[in-house]
């Protein structure tokens, strides 16, 4: 069974990490396989919100948007079709570590530099 720390905290009020929770219940007899991390949030994955949305100039299938986290301004290189402007998106900034091991950096994809990425629930680990 996998239980969020989030819910477990809301019936035990300790501050504890999650490896010394995870030591403790197993010391206590309840069996804890694994500890498995969404993703890391610290600081990397951000809420932008989609300003701009153009046809990338060298592709048919990509989009260039521009994407705003109240701090700065990124631009994005996105394969979703759907995105449009409003939309508000999990971003990964340079350094986050997604579920998957993908560290995410700047990169330049069919001539434009993508400095972030667009993140689905899928690539979140949700």
């Amino acid at each position: 069974m996998k239980i969020p720390l989030s819910w477990l905290r809301e019936y035990i009020d300790i501050d504890w990490d999650v490896e010394k929770i995870a030591s403790e219940l197993t010391m206590s007899g309840n069996n804890v396989e694994d500890v498995y991390r969404a993703f890391d949030l610290e600081g990397k994955i951000v809420v932008g919100r989609v300003e701009n949305v153009e046809k990338h100039p060298n592709s048919d299938r990509l989009l260039v948007c521009r994407v705003n986290t109240g701090d700065k301004g990124y631009t994005v290189v996105a394969g979703d079709p759907t995105m449009k402007v409003g939309d508000i998106v999990p971003l990964a900034l340079e350094g986050a570590k997604l579920h998957t091991g993908l560290v995410v950096k700047p990169l330049k994809i069919k001539g434009v530099l993508s400095e972030a990425m667009m993140c689905s629930l899928e690539e979140l680990g949700l």
